[in-house]
């Protein structure tokens, strides 16, 4: 804790007051006085003070007050302040959800360097560093929310980037905020900072299907065996129909295994369907999209919310839910689609195939393309230095008040007294003199 100055600069003001206490304290020669009798003299001398030829003046006291009251407004246009000591601030870094940041950084000449993000978060460190002193770091990718230290990274998967929902990066505009970026962005922030990897294009596997991994390198793709376990769709073992058909029939499609059993971190699973809420009874209610309806049971009271994008709903009721690498269903019944029997399948594949995640070791072409250069912006501070008691600062301009009204005060008195001195003695000189 200790005094600041919030605005230093008015003190070069304080010369006004000490020149004025400097130019009224020079010595000056004694007045020469014109009088009619040496009564008058006498008199002046007693008042005046006269004590040879030249003699240090006596700052007068108004003039004294108005120099301490101008004194006083200068400190009080300074703004002093008590400055408190005050913890850390907390970063809210958010990243970029996706496959782009898991992927290999390539420098200038094809060097390679660890992946995007490990680039990335080395940027915020330093950017943290230059521009918040100490801080706490709190790093976002999806729901996972993870703080460290301002000298350490997060210790986040690829799997958490790649399953991460998409990013509301309005709602993270703000004091305090930093983007982790693979690309500088489109719209720049209002107030959140941000920190782009950039890197070169990155080339490795895409896909892993039918036994065989498809390799993107200098724009083209080729093809190798595979040797390892296929990646897997996760069924919830009470997947209503027609979900779990047409589920497995596009697992098959896709060379995926299927399985019903939660598998370990061993198994590479790139795609769950789950089932929230109790099968219900009552009326079917009729939900459609795409130029396809299906009929389906709510729960009394509502269907179960979930903090998935909802993607199927009757009036408000969701039904079906998206995320990344997850599909979540009311548990119905469910009866079956109408309308165009293709329309269902095609919309239900479309959503499958969006959801999916890259197999393990794998991200798609557009997340290997390059990203330019490295950049970053530094956008407001998540804090204005040590929080400060502003009540000081009206202390010096209160006093500055009542000593320049003393100071007007005093200067009236000495005006009426010398006057009064001024008529006695022209009354004086100007009267008869005695024989």
């Amino acid at each position: 804790m200790g005094l600041a100055l919030d605005r230093p600069g008015f003190l070069w003001l304080l010369l006004v007051p000490l020149g004025l206490l400097l130019v009224a304290s020079l010595p000056t020669r004694a007045p020469d006085l014109g009088v009619g009798t040496l009564e008058v003299w006498r008199r002046v001398a007693r008042e005046v003070g006269v004590r040879g030829e030249r003699r240090r003046r006596r700052v007068p006291l108004w003039l004294a007050l108005l120099c301490g009251g101008l004194a006083a407004a200068v400190l009080g246009l300074a703004e002093p302040q008590q400055a408190r000591a005050t913890t850390p601030p907390t970063i809210d870094v958010v990243i970029e959800p996706g496959p782009a940041l898991t992927v290999a950084f390539v420098g200038p000449g094809g060097a390679q360097g660890g992946t995007r993000f490990e680039r990335g978060c080395a940027q915020v460190l330093d950017l943290v560093g230059r521009s918040e002193g100490r801080a706490r770091l709190r790093w976002h990718a999806g729901r996972e929310v993870i703080e460290t230290s301002q000298a350490e990274p997060p210790p986040l998967t690829s799997r958490a980037l790649i399953e991460a929902p998409a990013v509301d990066w309005e709602r993270w505009d703000r004091p305090g905020v930093v983007w982790l970026l693979s690309a500088p962005p489109e719209r720049a922030p209002n107030a959140a900072s941000w920190v782009a990897t950039g890197g070169a294009a990155a080339p490795g596997p895409i896909d892993v299907r039918g036994g065989r991994v498809a390799v993107w390198d200098s724009g083209t793709v080729t093809e190798r065996p595979f040797d390892g376990a296929p990646p897997v769709l996760e069924l919830d073992p009470h997947t209503p129909e027609p979900w779990r058909t047409l589920a497995e029939l596009w697992a098959r499609a896709r060379g995926l295994a299927t399985t019903q059993v939660p598998g370990g971190d061993e198994v590479d699973v790139v795609l769950s369907v789950s089932v929230v809420g109790a099968v219900a009874e009552g009326p079917p209610r009729r939900c459609g999209r795409d130029g396809w309806s299906i009929p389906v049971v709510i729960a009394q009271g509502g269907a179960v919310s979930t903090e998935d994008a909802p993607w199927l709903e009757w009036r408000g009721e969701v039904v079906a839910w998206e995320s990344p690498g997850r599909l979540t269903l009311v548990a119905g019944p469910w009866g079956e689609p109408e309308g165009d029997p293709a329309a269902f399948a095609l919309s239900v594949g479309r959503l499958l195939d969006r959801l999916q995640l890259p197999p393990r070791g794998t991200a798609p072409i557009a997340a290997r393309w390059s990203r330019g250069s490295p950049a970053s912006h530094r956008g407001a501070s998540a804090q204005r230095g040590s929080e400060r008691d502003r009540s000081l600062a009206h202390w010096p301009l209160l006093v500055a008040a009542v000593a320049l009204t003393a100071a007007a005060a005093a200067s009236g008195t000495t005006r009426r007294r010398v006057q009064a001195a001024s008529e006695a003695a022209s009354s004086t000189s100007l009267g008869p003199t005695s024989p």
